[in-house]
């Protein structure tokens, strides 16, 4: 499963790195990535 952020080009495999990524690069608070960021069929994330 790939995490793709479409703006900065970023991806990885793993949740966590994902999240801190969300939050320290896009200030995304951690609490609403589950709700507001769910990954779709594609692996991608959508909401970038």
């Amino acid at each position: 499963w790939i995490y793709d952020c479409d703006p900065c080009g970023y991806h990885n495999q793993g949740y966590d790195p994902w999240v801190s990524h969300l939050t320290v690069v896009h200030g995304v608070p951690r609490c609403d990535i589950p709700s507001n960021y769910p990954p779709n069929y594609g692996g991608h994330w959508e909401g970038y």
